[in-house]
C-alpha cells in the first residue's frame, strides 16, 4: 500500500504527458505500474511476471485499456537491438487482460 501511494503522483504526471515516456525501475515498481494500466487487481500485481532485458511498450486505446507489445533487447553487432516477442492476444480470463508476453505466477 506504501508502494502504492508513493507512485501515484508518478502515474497521474506519466498520464498528463502527450510525448512517449520511458519508466526504468526495480521490478516490483513496474509490476505495481504495469498492473494499474493493465487493470489487474493490486493485490495480483506482486504475481505478474516481468522479464529482464525487455521492453512493454503501452499504448493507449479508446475506452481506457492499453495495448501491449513486448520487445526484448538483444546484443547486436552494431549495438544493442530490440525485437517484438509478442503482441496483443485475445484477453484469457474474464476480468483480467492478460496478453501474452505477461505470465502470472502461481498463488
Amino acid at each position: 500500500a506504501d508502494l502504492i501511494g508513493r507512485l501515484e503522483p508518478c502515474l497521474v504526471e506519466a498520464e498528463q504527458q502527450t510525448a512517449p515516456v520511458l519508466i526504468c525501475s526495480h521490478t516490483s515498481v513496474l509490476q505495481v505500474i504495469y498492473a494499474y494500466y493493465r487493470q489487474v487487481p493490486i493485490e495480483q500485481a506482486m504475481r505478474i511476471k516481468i522479464e529482464p532485458h525487455t521492453v512493454y511498450e503501452l499504448t493507449p486505446l479508446m475506452g481506457g485499456m492499453w495495448n501491449v507489445a513486448v520487445l526484448k533487447l538483444h546484443a547486436g553487432a552494431a549495438g544493442p537491438v530490440l525485437t517484438e516477442v509478442s503482441s496483443p492476444a485475445t484477453p484469457t480470463v474474464p476480468g483480467y487482460y492478460a496478453w501474452s508476453g505477461e505470465s502470472l505466477g502461481d498463488a
